[in-house]
């Protein structure tokens, strides 16, 4: 069966990764708490994709989670029906061939 594309998702959620000073979060927090670069690059980005006509990435269409590097890359490995992140942020570089792999595998689903 064919996985449903992020865009049918009634709800995304954006999975970040405390990195001071790029990602400020705190697990468990009230997400609109949570600030810093990433942050607030995400929701510029997303602002943007709205003024072109892109709905689904409406504040209401997408939440914040504040998670562990492992927690927050791992899921984004499995279809997207199954995924508990749609998408990571937390200051990416380069940390292994698997980093690699999950990126890629991500940018193509």
């Amino acid at each position: 069966m064919p996985t449903a594309p992020i865009a049918q998702k009634s709800l995304r959620t954006v999975c970040l990764v405390q990195t001071t000073p790029v990602v400020l979060c705190k697990e468990g927090d009230d997400p609109s708490t949570f600030t810093g670069y990433e942050v607030e690059l995400f929701k510029r980005t997303a602002e943007y994709l709205v003024s072109l006509g892109f709905t689904e990435w409406a504040p209401e269409n997408y939440t914040f989670a504040c998670k562990g590097w492992d927690d927050m890359a791992n899921p984004l490995l499995l279809p997207v029906d199954n995924r508990s992140c749609d998408v990571g942020m937390g200051s990416f570089a380069k940390r292994s061939f698997y980093t690699d792999q999950a990126l890629i595998q991500c940018l193509y689903q």
